[in-house]
């Protein structure tokens, strides 16, 4: 599997002269346009909303990643786990393999 583009990658909306909306983008650092997100209602709005959670998720994916391999790992080590966190290893190990792609 191929890595992805280095973060930081920026987010940004694309204005036409008179401010109307004409979507919106992710760049990398560098500049090179990675995606752009067009609007789906007049006020753009919603296109806004989901150029932000694309670039929420990107920017915190490996912390949050990390995070849960933490907690799978200090539970994963517990001989006899409670109920409670046998739950939440099972979880963590969920999300880890919907994150990774697997």
């Amino acid at each position: 599997m191929s890595k992805h583009t280095p973060l930081p990658w920026i987010y940004g909306a694309h204005l036409s002269g008179s401010e109307n909306h004409r979507g919106f983008y992710l760049t990398s650092s560098k500049g090179m346009t990675l995606a752009e997100i067009r609007p789906l209602d007049p006020d753009g709005e919603e296109g806004r909303a989901n150029a932000e959670l694309i670039f929420r998720a990107v920017s915190a994916h490996e912390e949050l990643l990390n995070a849960l391999k933490q907690i799978k790992s200090r539970l994963h080590g517990i001989d006899e786990l409670t109920h409670q966190e046998g739950f939440i290893l099972a979880i963590a190990q969920q999300a880890i393999a919907k994150a990774e792609g697997k």
